[in-house]
């Protein structure tokens, strides 16, 4: 689910909560491309789930957004979006910022994209 969290000038801020995976994605892409008309930033911290039809969303976003002229960057990363993220080998070249706890760095266990992408330790 999407929830807008703060509008200005420069784009929106959506919190991005729940379950992304194939039975929500139609959805949360009819909630997510109203505001692909400008920068976006989206707050992964509360995604609890997340399946490939989930990252899929992710992504035909920030192609929306890019073939417009505009930014669509993935913040706060939860740990089921670092996981398919990392699966699908794109956490290094999507350049959204990684920020987890050293508590958490230790127990991702992250494979395909190792090396590929920084962590900043929050």
């Amino acid at each position: 689910m999407l929830e807008i969290a703060q509008e200005s000038k420069q784009g929106v801020l959506l919190n991005a909560t729940g379950s992304w995976t194939i039975d929500q994605v139609a959805g949360i892409w009819k909630s997510l491309a109203s505001h692909l008309e400008g920068n976006v930033a989206i707050d992964a911290a509360g995604i609890e789930k997340m399946d490939s039809a989930g990252l899929q969303v992710l992504l035909m976003a920030k192609k929306q957004c890019s073939d417009a002229g505009y930014a669509c960057r993935i913040m706060n990363h939860s740990l089921p979006v670092l996981k398919i993220m990392d699966l699908a080998g794109l956490l290094g070249s999507l350049k959204d910022q990684v920020r987890v706890s050293s508590q958490e760095k230790a127990s991702l266990e992250l494979t395909y994209s190792r090396n590929r992408y920084s962590i900043f330790g929050s």
